[in-house]
């Protein structure tokens, strides 16, 4: 039985500080590295990223979904991935961008089991995982969009929902003994600690020096902050407003998140000419970024 893949890679990289899918490993970068192996054994292949994100180059053959909702985590990409995949697609693995070490026997193993479900999926270490499971497209589709409609965005409640196959670590050891499919990358760290069990040698980039952004308040952050505009350092979206958040404290919750993420009722326009809230837009010195809200932005 056939199965396509889906690969999340929108997330923000808060902890990791620069697109998980794009670091290098070895002669290719994580999510090059990543469709290569669910590709072994999955076709077609979706790839599901945040508005505007930069992929790295890969098969003609990989279709992309941009996933336009940010904050309703992996739910909200599953469902942005599923709906790409065309109508004879039954079985869709799905996973994450920053598992390197993924075995392509553990795609096999739950698709195998898949007659008679709609979601197989894995349940070890006290947790199920929704990005190492299988799922039958159409009625997992149709009850994800069920879940985002009604606000529950655990994806724990689609076992409450489809017909599902609950598998435990006895059923996997014997294709992957240390479970490294279900090991995800989130920090420096684990990149670093990675790259050595891999053989590889670490890549670092050069640091770029700090970018000196004015920032211009409009509306609601104007009155949060008190003042028309602030000058912090950044060379990354994400860095100036983590930078930001900490210099006005009083810009956390209305506008900002504690970790530099803009909120719900917030925009940020760069130099005046397009919004953008990716972590990762590089910025220049003497960029402008104009944090308003909602209403200010019409």
């Amino acid at each position: 039985m056939n199965a396509g893949g889906v690969i999340l890679c929108g997330g923000e990289s808060t902890r990791m500080g620069r697109p998980k899918a794009t670091l290098p490993f070895g002669s290719e970068c994580m999510l090059q590295r990543v469709v290569r192996l669910v590709a072994t054994v999955a076709d077609p292949i979706v790839v599901v990223t945040a508005p505007g994100q930069t992929l790295p180059r890969l098969p003609e053959s990989v279709a992309v979904a941009e996933d336009a909702v940010r904050g309703r985590g992996p739910l909200q990409g599953l469902a942005a991935g599923l709906a790409a995949f065309p109508d004879h697609v039954e079985l869709v693995y799905a996973t994450a961008t920053d598992v390197p070490f993924l075995k392509p026997a553990w795609i096999s193993t739950l698709v195998a089991l898949a007659p008679g479900n709609d979601l197989v999926i894995p349940y070890l270490n006290g947790h199920y995982q929704p990005l190492a499971a299988v799922y039958r497209r159409a009625p997992a589709l149709a009850a994800i969009q069920t879940l985002l409609r009604d606000d529950r965005l655990r994806p724990v409640f689609l076992t409450e929902i489809l017909a599902t196959r609950t598998v435990f670590a006895d059923d996997l050891k014997d294709v992957d003994p240390e479970f490294s499919t279900l090991r995800n990358l989130n920090t420096p760290d684990e990149y670093r600690t990675a790259l050595w069990e891999a053989g590889l040698a670490a890549s670092e980039p050069e640091t770029p020096s700090p970018r000196r952004v004015q920032v211009e308040f409009l509306g609601v952050p104007r009155r949060r902050a008190g003042v028309d505009r602030l000058e912090v350092e950044g060379t990354t979206l994400h860095g100036a407003l983590l930078a930001l958040a900490r210099a006005c404290p009083a810009l956390v919750g209305p506008a900002l998140s504690a970790e530099g993420a803009v909120q719900p009722a917030a925009l940020v326009s760069l130099n005046g000419n397009r919004l953008t809230t990716e972590p990762s837009t590089p910025l220049a010195d003497g960029d402008t970024l104009i944090l308003l809200d909602l209403e200010c932005g019409g």
